[in-house]
């Protein structure tokens, strides 16, 4: 009796462990040693409902999503109240498109716990998706509140701004971004991208010039920034703003 209790002991301890390696893996970007481990784990203790959650969203990760909704389908069937396990789940079904599902597990995983800034997005984002933007924002703003600094919610608050044309709302959110990161050559083009829409050319080219300088081999941006000089009668060499121009002496 007491060997099979310390085998039963032993096996859930090497479960255990393998789950923590598993994870450190995981959030390493590790993903075939983090499935080695999580395999393992699972292989010791089948009714593990966290080992099958880490198990699924690494297979998320990998866009593995078959594998990916049986691991999450059967670790919240063994722990129906696992929030992270339903968000993930709705991020499967979100990047299959299947929005309706995606919304079921979102809102599930939020009145489990409603601080949680990852299912907010990922339900602000399947709103915006479905172009239901008010919805959208109401999750982004929550979110944001939640966690000013995630560049992630931002990037899609200022997404759904774009869609609904509320431009100097989008242009706000791009400039915190790239004060949080001032070399993101696509984000810095992705302002310059608004203002073109509103029709300020000259800050458009300086946002242009700057991604260019910052990633020369992009031909988007160079294409971009030569469309607007044809748009405004420029010359391509000219500077984007007077201010960046010599003063001229006499």
């Amino acid at each position: 009796m007491r060997k099979g209790r310390r085998c039963a002991i032993s096996s859930g301890l090497f479960a255990w462990l393998y789950l923590v390696k598993g994870r450190y893996d995981q959030m390493k970007g590790r993903y075939d040693q983090a499935l080695a481990a999580f395999n393992r784990a699972i292989e010791l203790n089948p009714e593990d409902a966290s080992a099958l959650a880490s198990r699924g969203r690494t297979y998320w990760a990998m866009e593995r999503y078959g594998e990916a909704l049986a691991d999450l389908n059967r670790a919240i069937e063994l722990n129906p109240e696992d929030a992270s396990a339903l968000a993930c789940r709705g991020y499967t079904n979100w990047d299959r498109k299947r929005y309706d599902e995606a919304l079921a597990d979102f809102n599930r995983a939020i009145e489990l716990r409603p601080g949680d800034v990852w299912a907010l997005a990922g339900r602000g984002e399947t709103y915006r998706l479905m172009e239901r933007y008010d919805e959208a924002l109401a999750d982004f703003n929550r979110a944001i509140e939640l966690n000013p600094g995630d560049p992630w919610v931002l990037g899609y608050r200022r997404e759904t701004y774009q869609a609904m044309e509320r431009y100097d709302e989008a242009v706000a959110d791009f400039t915190r971004s790239i004060e949080l990161d001032p070399e993101d050559a696509w984000t810095i083009a992705g302002r310059g991208e608004t203002y073109r829409a509103m029709g300020r050319y000259d800050l458009a080219l300086a946002d242009f010039d700057r991604a260019i300088e910052l990633d020369p081999t992009e031909d988007e941006f160079s294409a971009a920034r030569t469309e607007i000089c044809q748009l405004t009668g420029r010359s391509d060499t000219d500077d984007a703003l007077p201010s960046n121009r010599g003063t001229k002496t006499t």
